[in-house]
């Protein structure tokens, strides 16, 4: 490639008005962190998926908000020390350093949902009654933390920064196919096992993953799309053909972006987090449930999962309809 092309590439960022890429960069990540906030309202008080699951998304989406604050933090300190439109990134080492890392940790915790929710369809009939594993999900979350320093270093102080593309890119991409496998395992269970009261709990987990690897599975594909745009420019500034302010800015933006779409999709994707973004953050209740409140107990947070049950297993007691010849599964 002509290298006077990279030469006029990097020479544009002297054209533009100093205060532009700071202004851009804090103003995408100041709205991104407050959009934020609702989905981190609904990943808390959400009772759509089991437990264990659930405080795994909550980590997910806490680091996520961490992310977000890096940026912010690190572009209040660019404009206290008149940073405005940084040539390298040494004067923001160590809050790259930690947006690094979160960077990191949040496709280890989209690892980490795939693998938790392929334990759930292996084992759903004893994994739906149990209680949160507080000593695993904690283990899990420090082995994350562990893992994530050393990457970090490893791009900023080692300059390992073309083998941790290859990392990350082949982590997303691993994901995505293990949450496709996930998908069709746990339809195939559905489908073989048979239909009985013994079995309603396995039933119900094996429902509950399929559900939720469906609505993921988006998501994954539109965050693995953003990620892979977003190190476009770095790439092309370590070749030499791309200007540091610009690759910042595009960078940051990117991330900040991409946090808000995936918690976004996954919100509209699976129709228990909608049903408490709309008890939560709308206060509102649809025209069905409203006249659902007529034939059905009152379900709150705590009794959800048994009035399921209960109404399952009243179905079942059900007497069949004269002139009906009971369904037998074969």
């Amino acid at each position: 490639m002509d290298e006077s092309w990279g030469i006029s590439v990097l020479d544009l960022s002297r054209m533009v008005p100093e205060w532009l890429f700071l202004t851009i960069k804090a103003t995408v990540a100041v709205v991104c962190c407050l959009v934020f906030l609702p989905c981190c309202v609904v990943m808390i008080r959400t009772e759509a998926v089991h437990v264990n699951c659930k405080m795994v998304l909550i980590a997910s989406t806490l680091t996520q908000q961490l992310l977000l604050l890096t940026q912010v933090a690190m572009f209040v300190y660019d404009i206290i020390i008149g940073n405005l439109m940084p040539e390298t990134e040494e004067q923001e080492f160590w809050f790259c350093m930690v947006h690094e890392m979160a960077y990191f940790m949040t496709t280890y915790l989209s690892l980490l949902v795939v693998i938790e929710r392929f334990v759930a369809a292996k084992f759903s009939a004893i994994y739906e009654p149990c209680r949160l594993r507080t000593p695993v999900v904690v283990f899990l979350l420090l082995l994350g933390i562990v893992g994530a320093g050393p990457f970090a270093y490893a791009i900023h102080a080692l300059n390992w920064y073309f083998p941790s593309i290859g990392v990350m890119l082949t982590a997303e991409t691993s994901i995505f196919l293990f949450s496709i496998l996930l998908l069709l395992y746990s339809q195939k269970r559905i489908k073989v096992l048979p239909y009985d009261r013994s079995r309603l709990g396995a039933k119900y987990q094996l429902g509950e993953v399929s559900t939720f690897t469906r609505a993921i599975l988006p998501p994954i594909m539109v965050s693995s799309v953003i990620k892979t745009i977003g190190l476009v420019p770095p790439t092309l500034w370590k070749l030499g053909y791309f200007g540091y302010p610009y690759s910042a800015m595009f960078f940051f933006c990117t991330h900040a972006i991409n946090c808000v779409v995936v918690k976004g999709l996954l919100i509209i994707c699976h129709r228990g987090f909608r049903k408490t973004f709309d008890r939560m953050i709308c206060s509102r209740k649809s025209v069905d449930d409203q006249d659902l409140q007529e034939y059905v107990p009152a379900v709150t947070r705590s009794n959800e999962t048994t009035v399921y049950f209960q109404m399952l297993s009243a179905a079942w007691s059900q007497p069949v309809p004269k002139g009906q010849q009971p369904y037998v599964v074969s």
